[in-house]
């Protein structure tokens, strides 16, 4: 139960990442299917 959790935490941490790294660079933060590749 907790490593599902946890995994679906380190997830959004991820994305917020991701988001964030659009937003610096000027980008557009849009949820398209390269925030899950790497």
């Amino acid at each position: 139960m907790f490593h599902a959790f946890y995994r679906c935490f380190v997830l959004n941490q991820h994305v917020i990442d991701k988001m964030k790294e659009k937003k610096e660079k000027g980008i557009k933060p849009v949820f398209d299917i390269d925030i899950f590749e790497d």
